[in-house]
């Protein structure tokens, strides 16, 4: 057992270090001159990125990656043509997203027993599931309790974008225990 664990754990760590560190197979030779807007691979980071400014007087770059903006030398860089093309297929992926919610999403959220600002959150959260799916109609199980989620449910319904009517729940659907939303 503990040899075929090793055997696991060595498999496992070179599965890592491979999905770890991105494989590079654009121009390995490094940028001599740099513009603004430019797609660029950090070598020494592993990273593209595009290019915030032209190089200043000791050859550094800004370089935004993601959310970070970094502060690179010239010689670090190489052009990233590869990047383009996963940018232009970006779109795909919004559609994956949809068919996923539409898959999973139940035509009720219960939020008994939760506090308003975790009720509330969690609500606007599935609405905006449960629109993004294209549901026409759910129910919100907030319960009777002290009323305070409830009339909280209410108030927040009335400003939600995406709730075209909402209602209390008939005799047998839960009846003041629920709210009925009719999304757009």
């Amino acid at each position: 057992m503990n040899a075929a664990r090793s055997e696991l754990k060595g498999r496992l760590e070179e599965a890592n270090s491979q999905v770890a560190r991105p494989v590079f197979t654009g121009s390995k030779e490094p940028l001599t001159d740099a513009k603004a807007g430019d797609r660029v691979y950090i070598t020494s980071f592993g990273q593209s990125g595009v290019v915030m400014s032209p190089p200043d007087s000791s050859g550094d770059v800004f370089v935004q990656t993601g959310m970070m903006k970094m502060k690179v030398p010239l010689r670090d860089l190489v052009k990233d043509v590869e990047r383009k093309e996963k940018d232009d297929n970006a779109g795909r992926v919004v559609t994956k997203v949809k068919s996923g919610k539409a898959q999973k999403i139940s035509t009720e959220i219960d939020c008994r027993g939760q506090l308003v600002d975790e009720g509330i959150g969690n609500i606007d959260k599935y609405l905006d599931d449960a629109y993004l799916a294209g549901l026409k109609k759910v129910t919100i199980i907030h319960g009777k309790g002290t009323g305070a989620l409830r009339s909280a449910v209410q108030q927040y319904l009335r400003t939600n974008p995406h709730v075209k009517s909402f209602r209390y729940g008939m005799y047998g659907e839960g009846e003041t225990g629920v709210t009925i939303v009719e999304l757009k």
